[in-house]
C-alpha cells in the first residue's frame, strides 16, 4: 500500500502510473492538480451547451449567460494553472 501525505485543500490527487515499480527503489510519481483546473472546463462545456439553448429557442438572455459561462471557466483555468506552476515552482525549490 502506498501511503501519501494529505494535500491542500482545492487539489485532486492521482497517481501516474507509467509502469509498476521494478525494484524497491523505484517510487511511484505523484501529481496534484487544481481544482480549478478541473471545474473550469467543465464550467466552459456547460456554458457552451447553454449558449447553444439559448441559440436554438432564440433566447438571447440564455445565449449571453453561456457566452459569460464559458469565459468564467476560461479564467477559472488559467487561474488553477497558475496556482499549479507555483506549486511546480514551490516543490522544485525544495
Amino acid at each position: 500500500m502506498v501511503r501519501v501525505p494529505p494535500l491542500a485543500s482545492g487539489t485532486v490527487s492521482a497517481i501516474e502510473a507509467i509502469s509498476r515499480p521494478s525494484s524497491r527503489h523505484q517510487k511511484w510519481r505523484i501529481w496534484t492538480v487544481d481544482s480549478d483546473r478541473v471545474e473550469g472546463p467543465l464550467k466552459e462545456a456547460g456554458g457552451k451547451i447553454k449558449e447553444e439553448w439559448g441559440d436554438a429557442t432564440d433566447n438571447e438572455s440564455t445565449e449571453a449567460e453561456g457566452k459569460a459561462e464559458q469565459v468564467e471557466g476560461k479564467v477559472q483555468n488559467e487561474w488553477g494553472e497558475a496556482k499549479d506552476d507555483v506549486r511546480d515552482a514551490f516543490d522544485d525549490n525544495r
